[in-house]
């Protein structure tokens, strides 16, 4: 959906560096440590690049090191709601072999993804970070046709009837957030701008869908505290960001109404090789919101855009066991619920949601996890590829 931007994550996923304050050394994990450095006067083959100096296993550190300029991506897409699909990208890197560690990269990134629902998506990525990390901006434009069932506004899990729903439109994001001092806070303002037509098939007459072009532009703002250990697969620290946005009719949007989010996570070592993840999400929307940017659940197993309104609130646990050095499993269970209002809010509608999966250490310097996960819920069952945290979906 736009307003999650799911294909800007996979691509920023892929290419960025963990972030950590440049005063600081970075903390990790035993199980991100550094390699030990290769024979200087020889060159490694391509082939080479995917073996890690250490312990011979599969890394793909030394790969991302090489000065090729740009990085190719190919992601497969396993979201219920789309259907299967594969999203490809091409990264170009502007600062390749300068960077310092710890300091996401400045890159643009073309993409495009198609899943047999015939939905379809390109799109532009640019990040630009000043000052060592102090200053980060993000833009993306993209343009996207959407597929997927429609269950109603409010729906709750014993409602099984849908309808066929389409967006189709073009979307701009831009976004820049500021370092406050050398602390872990962030203080950023955003801008959206969507022109969508949303097309629904009414399930009783044999009529053509319903179409209404929409479009919502909203300027906003958001403070944000980051003290993850690693920006990929985290071992501790709070990562959380509150934020508000406001669409008004004075710069471009159709109809007036405010959207709002927050959003917690953190994660907790128990023990050496025990990690507790606590993830706790909520959106909420005002009336004349347009159906494409009304709060949804978002939870594996759950397809998106299931269960809409104008309140969303998902809370998710997640336990990781690092087993070997390499290898590692987790386990996973949450709860979510939309309603119309604070007061409509009731354990009776809540939507639950399970599942189990791996983990393999990709890339040993940098921290990066990656693994499939397969879930459960009250509606699906599902499998997903993750590459680091599943919550930076």
């Amino acid at each position: 959906m736009p307003h999650s931007l799911p294909l800007l994550a996979l691509i920023l996923l892929g290419c960025s560096g963990p972030k950590y304050k440049q005063s600081e050394t970075p903390q990790v994990s035993w199980t991100a440590q550094s390699a030990e450095t290769s024979e200087p006067d020889r060159k490694k083959s391509f082939f080479e690049d995917f073996i890690d100096d250490e312990d011979r296993a599969l890394d793909i550190d030394d790969f991302l090191d090489r000065d090729l300029g740009f990085l190719p991506l190919v992601v497969p897409i396993t979201e219920p709601a789309i259907g299967f699909g594969l999203v490809g990208a091409l990264v170009f890197f502007h600062d390749k072999g300068a960077a310092k560690p710890g300091v996401p990269p400045t890159l643009t990134a073309v993409a495009g993804g198609w899943t047999e629902s015939d939905t379809w998506l390109g799109a532009v990525v640019h990040q630009h970070v000043w000052k060592e990390g102090a200053i980060q901006y993000l833009g993306a434009a993209a343009y996207a046709n959407i597929n997927l069932d429609f269950f109603g506004i409010g729906s709750t899990p014993d409602n099984d009837k849908s309808t066929a729903l389409n967006f189709e439109g073009f979307f701009l994001v831009q976004e820049v957030q500021f370092r406050m001092g050398q602390s872990n806070f962030f203080l950023g303002a955003d801008y959206l701008y969507a022109d969508m037509t949303t097309s629904l098939q009414l399930p009783i007459l044999p009529i053509p869908p319903i179409r209404l072009k929409q479009r919502a532009s909203g300027i906003g703002a958001f403070v944000a505290y980051d003290s993850r250990d690693n920006h990929f697969t985290p071992t501790k620290g709070i990562h959380t960001t509150l934020g508000g946005k406001w669409f008004g009719e004075a710069i471009g949007s159709d109809a007036d109404f405010l959207k709002m989010r927050w959003k917690f996570r953190t994660w907790i070592p128990l023990g050496e090789r025990v990690t507790l993840g606590v993830r706790f999400d909520s959106e909420a929307v005002t009336d004349e919101t347009p159906l494409y940017q009304m709060a949804w659940v978002q939870m594996r197993g759950v397809p998106a855009f299931r269960y809409v309104d104008n309140i969303a609130v998902t809370f998710e646990l997640e336990p990781r066991f690092q087993i070997t050095e390499r290898w590692g499993a987790v386990v996973f269970g949450g709860v979510g619920q939309v309603a119309s209002g604070t007061g409509d809010l009731s354990s009776d509608d809540n939507v639950y949601a399970a599942g189990a999966g791996f983990r393999y250490l990709l890339a040993r310097r940098r921290g990066i996890q990656a693994g499939i996960d397969v879930a459960y819920s009250d509606d699906d069952f599902a499998f997903y590829i993750t590459v680091g945290s599943a919550w930076l979906r």
